[in-house]
């Protein structure tokens, strides 16, 4: 069963696909500053790429086939695993959502290549069933569905998919890429929201889209997108170990 929660005090919209699952989404005014493991920033601005609500949307029934998503590859020579915390992506338009209107959000794993055009992805045939991985040969890390129940992003707010310990891990040396599929059944021309607009820029330029008939890349842009990784434990562990001998000196 979805739940939906709006804390009215802030611009903090939390909706929990699933009440058994720690995944969430929220919508917030900018991307995070600390903890970031990647980032593709908003230098070299494209304009918009967008991801449509319904088959019925354009004449050839195409339209709900159209995701949008990224890839980024990890190559920090630094830990051998990242556990990431959370993955945003600036929006390009304001929305209002309405009851039934949701996000699929995929998580994949993309090999050795970033390179869309080598590592599988293009050999795919498309959202059509669903699936963007069918025929892809490509590894799933996480499918999610997310409400967006009654959500008003503004234009360069982030949707903030965040992550809970053990959800999602990525590996050092690794390509790793992410797809999101709006869907809304209750699409009528000119009364709902026929799409969602994501912020696009010229660096890290490897943006995935699907079609009707299979998938392809953008070798010219990507989407705006901030990685989040949990601090180390060692971190928290020392801060605590110097607060206990503070307190320890204190005492004595």
């Amino acid at each position: 069963m979805k739940n939906s929660t709006i804390a009215t005090a802030s611009a903090l919209f939390v909706i929990c696909a699933n009440t058994a699952s720690a995944v969430t989404l929220s919508i917030e005014s900018s991307a995070p500053t600390t903890d970031i493991l990647l980032q593709n920033a908003t230098a070299g601005n494209t304009g918009s790429q967008q991801t449509f609500a319904s088959l019925a949307a354009d004449a050839a029934g195409t339209e709900g086939t159209r995701a949008r998503g990224a890839t980024t590859i990890v190559d920090l020579d630094g830990a051998a695993s990242y556990p990431i915390s959370s993955i945003t992506v600036l929006a390009a338009s304001a929305e209002s959502f309405d009851a039934n209107a949701e996000f699929d959000f995929f998580v994949f794993d993309l090999g050795s290549d970033q390179n869309p055009a080598t590592n599988g992805w293009t050999s795919g045939d498309g959202m059509q069933d669903g699936d963007p991985l069918d025929g892809t040969g490509l590894s799933l890390l996480l499918s999610q569905t997310f409400s967006l129940n009654g959500l008003t992003p503004g234009t360069a707010d982030v949707y903030t998919f965040n992550f809970s310990g053990g959800e999602l891990t990525f590996n050092e040396d690794n390509a790793y890429g992410f797809l999101i599929q709006f869907k809304d059944p209750d699409y009528t021309s000119g009364t709902e929201t026929q799409g969602v607009a994501f912020e696009t820029t010229t660096t890290d330029t490897y943006l995935l889209q699907t079609t009707s008939s299979g998938n392809q890349n953008s070798g010219s842009r990507n989407l705006v997108y901030t990685i989040t990784t949990v601090p180390e434990p060692s971190v928290a562990l020392l801060g605590g170990l110097g607060l206990l001998g503070l307190l320890r000196r204190r005492r004595g």
